[in-house]
């Protein structure tokens, strides 16, 4: 039995669901989350949306956003299903919490262990949202107009506006059935991309001017002290895009985004379109994709910024 089967199998016996998505949520982890939601609640399932962690503000516009809790909940369930992440660990404080559910995990990042009862991966796919596109057409399950629109930002922001190596044929299919279902390209672009506050390019300023270049301008690299965040008032959610703007540069082979909201907590962001940074994330204890990665570390900014430098230029050395 394939493991579409078994899910679908699993949701005929189950009746209360809570599904959820890695902390520092992205548009895949809250499109996918919000979509197969609406999905399971039309089957008529009592579904809990969980994200632990703040909703970045281009993504409060969503079909459904308002109904994602902040706080645990408190009734149980009988399936936990994870999108946008295959490790546990990376789901916050919901970890505690799987005793006796059974997990259901879907995603399109490579995982070295399997740890759901029911494990739907495809490191290959642009995005999770069309692991769930895939599998709604295969079982038949209706894709409502705010389903599509869920989706169509799944893969719109995993593929980088469609830019990203990893976006096939596949993916331009599949929005076109999407907007065929009723998702709107201009109104999710408008929404994702039109309605940024403030303080997340007073904080781009600051990037911008912490910018260093490496050997020979092939590394570009940021750092965002604590003192960034406060003095513009931003969060990280603020950072997103930021290393990718690093990777535009002509010469920059490999952006590295380093952010220190909280000090002696860093989260870094690692871009490229030739070198592994995978590999590279790993050595730190994070993951990812071959062209974009990252991971988090206790430790002050200065301290991962000189570990990654020399891990990076051992990287780009071929050793």
């Amino acid at each position: 039995m394939d493991e579409v089967t078994k899910f679908a199998r699993l949701v005929a016996e189950t009746h209360r669901f809570c599904l959820t998505t890695h902390v520092h949520p992205d548009g895949d982890g809250l499109g996918s989350l919000l979509a197969l939601g609406e999905t399971l609640k039309n089957q008529g399932k009592e579904v809990v949306l969980f994200v632990d962690d703040e909703i970045p503000p281009q993504y409060r516009r969503l079909p459904g956003i308002e109904g994602v809790l902040s706080e645990i909940p408190k009734d149980g369930f009988e399936t936990l299903v994870l999108l946008d992440c295959a490790e546990p660990s990376r789901i916050g404080r919901l970890k505690s919490h799987l005793v006796g559910a059974k997990m259901v995990i879907i995603d399109h990042h490579s995982s070295s262990d399997e740890a759901g009862d029911v494990n739907i991966l495809d490191p290959q796919a642009p995005a999770t949202g069309l692991i769930l596109f895939r599998m709604f057409r295969a079982l038949s399950w209706p894709i409502t107009p705010s389903i599509a629109t869920n989706l169509y930002t799944a893969l719109l922001t995993d593929t980088g506006c469609f830019c990203f190596q990893q976006t096939n044929e596949e993916a331009f299919r599949m929005a076109a059935e999407l907007v065929a279902a009723g998702a709107s390209p201009a109104k999710v672009a408008e929404d994702l991309f039109e309605h940024y506050p403030l303080r997340r390019f007073k904080l781009l300023a600051r990037a911008l001017d912490a910018l260093e270049l490496h050997f020979g301008g092939r590394l570009g690299l940021v750092v965002l002290t604590p003192e960034a965040f406060q003095e513009t008032g931003a969060q990280g959610s603020d950072t997103e895009s930021f290393a990718n703007m690093i990777r535009s540069i002509d010469t920059v082979e490999l952006a590295v985004l380093i952010r220190e909201v909280t000090p002696g907590q860093v989260a870094v962001s690692l871009r490229s379109q030739r070198i592994n940074v995978a590999r590279l994330a790993e050595r730190f204890g994070g993951g990812g994709h071959a062209q974009a990665a990252g991971f988090k570390k206790r430790a002050r900014a200065d301290e991962v910024r000189a570990a990654l430098l020399e891990a990076a230029r051992e990287l780009m050395e071929g050793k």
